[in-house]
């Protein structure tokens, strides 16, 4: 949703080494960003369980 990221945010967030955009800052970085930032950085990798998305920790 727009409410946490726009997609020009997801594609700076993407595409930057340290992009300055407000998913990474405040409650946004709380709900949405620091998840966004382990899955770029591979520290947490996207699953399904049955219908669900589940966000799995990368050993390593």
């Amino acid at each position: 949703p727009k409410l946490l990221a726009s997609s020009e945010e997801i594609e700076r967030l993407a595409g930057s080494e340290a992009p300055d955009i407000p998913a990474l800052h405040g409650w946004r970085h709380s709900v949405f960003g620091a998840d966004a930032l382990a899955l770029k950085e591979g520290r947490i990798a996207l699953g399904v369980d049955g219908r669900r998305i589940r966000l799995l920790p990368v050993p390593g």
